[in-house]
């Protein structure tokens, strides 16, 4: 008699033979029950399954891991173009328009032309943006005449020529360079009427180094890291253990493999982007610090952020589907949730606490910070983001453990 016969005897008739090697699977006790030994025996199936889902990411496809770029450099182009080129978005964070009191009072007693164009330009709001800001023939406050008059108050008609208006102006400007309120201004002719021109005013405003304006397909991009990694490994982990059903009935393992494995395949697309990331770091001379050192410790938090919300929606979704169907929209909303194409200073301060509930906000503006190294991220929103993300790492840990047994019978 063979011996798989013999076991399905001995099966069959409730007999054990003490020679037959034996595995005794029993369900999770205690409040969480995460065996890691349990998972480092089975840490080839790991690497195994995760190889599978590599590879066949791209199976017959013609561009290959091609997509893995096309994806992101795309989304940069347009997103650039929508959002820096259309809305004029800045990448810098803003400053404070408030009068300086004692600056004032010190330009008002050196020179009172320049204290006057300094509350001016701070009324205009010159340094909520770091671009140009040019006074001409436009309307409201952008008009020449509306600068001059401000400016002074008790000259009648503006001067009609650059030099004229260079000689009354430019004392004042300079005085407001040396004290870094302007970085550089510039004259030009500017043509109102067929023999008319009127003096062109173009200010550049300062900014100290640690709050120069990020380029803003570098901005973009070094959001879209981050987050397409995330949408991404949360999308295959949510569906992880659904379709990794026919597995499942066939062979025990430990069942948080799947989402796992979900997670690190990931990795590879985000490797393959990084050296997208490097040939732009190195077109906009970026200068790489020590920061760049901290860019593992937020890739590694987007992992274990989508492996804690993974943990939830995998869990839910073998029993509600409509999870699986509702992903791909709260991906999509969540990413406008989410500083990748605007910094998250623009939220207004009122909300910034309810904001950094996001977990996904201290990862994006930490990695941009560690690539960039300009405008460091707000820690306290950075450390309340990681404890959000801690929360839900433990709670869906225990969620997911209390449920695998139902999975099999489920599915």
């Amino acid at each position: 008699m063979s011996e798989q016969n013999s076991v399905t005897e001995n099966l069959q008739t409730g007999e054990v033979d003490d020679n037959l090697p034996v595995t005794v699977i029993v369900p999770p006790a205690g409040w969480m029950a995460l065996d890691f030994a349990d998972l480092w025996r089975y840490r080839e199936l790991l690497l195994l399954l995760t190889w599978r889902n590599i590879s066949a990411r791209y199976r017959q496809s013609v561009v290959g891991y091609g997509w893995a770029i096309i994806r992101p450099v795309l989304s940069m182009l347009i997103f650039t173009f929508v959002f820096s080129q259309i809305a004029g978005i800045s990448t810098s964070p803003p400053q404070n328009l408030a009068v300086d009191e004692n600056l004032l009072a010190e330009l008002k007693a050196d020179d009172e032309i320049a204290a006057r164009l300094y509350v001016f330009l701070q009324a205009d709001a010159i340094n909520a943006s770091p671009r140009t800001k040019s006074y001409d023939n436009g309307s409201a406050r952008r008009n020449w005449d509306t600068l001059f008059h401000s400016v002074f108050p008790n000259q009648a008609t503006p001067p009609a020529t650059i030099e004229s208006a260079q000689s009354m102006f430019q004392p004042a400007i300079d005085r407001l360079i040396s004290k870094n309120i302007i970085a550089s201004a510039n004259w030009t002719n500017e043509q109102i009427a067929e023999e008319k021109t009127i003096p062109r005013l173009t200010i550049t405003p300062y900014r100290p180094p640690s709050q120069k304006e990020i380029p803003y397909a570098l901005f973009a991009f070094t959001g879209l890291l981050p987050w397409m990694y995330f949408s991404g490994a949360l999308n295959a982990a949510t569906t992880s253990v659904v379709t990794g059903g026919a597995l499942l009935k066939k062979v025990y393992f430990p069942k948080l493999i799947l989402p796992i494995v979900a997670v690190l395949a990931g990795l590879v697309d985000l490797a393959i982007q990084l050296v997208v990331l490097v040939v732009l770091i190195f077109w906009y001379q970026i200068d790489v610090g020590i920061h760049l050192l901290f860019a593992p410790v937020f890739i590694l938090a987007a992992a274990v952020t989508s492996l804690a919300i993974g943990l939830w929606l995998t869990a839910l979704n073998v029993k509600y589907r409509d999870v699986g169907q509702a992903i791909p929209f709260i991906v999509q909303t969540w990413m406008w949730l989410s500083p990748v194409v605007y910094p998250s200073s623009k939220v207004p301060a009122q909300l910034q606490g309810l904001y950094a509930l996001n977990p996904m906000v201290g990862v994006i503006e930490g990695f941009r910070w560690s690539i960039v190294g300009e405008a460091p991220p707000d820690w306290s929103s950075v450390a309340i983001s990681f404890t959000v993300v801690l929360f839900l790492l433990v709670s869906g840990m225990y969620y997911f453990r209390r449920t695998e047994t139902t999975f099999a019978d489920i599915i």
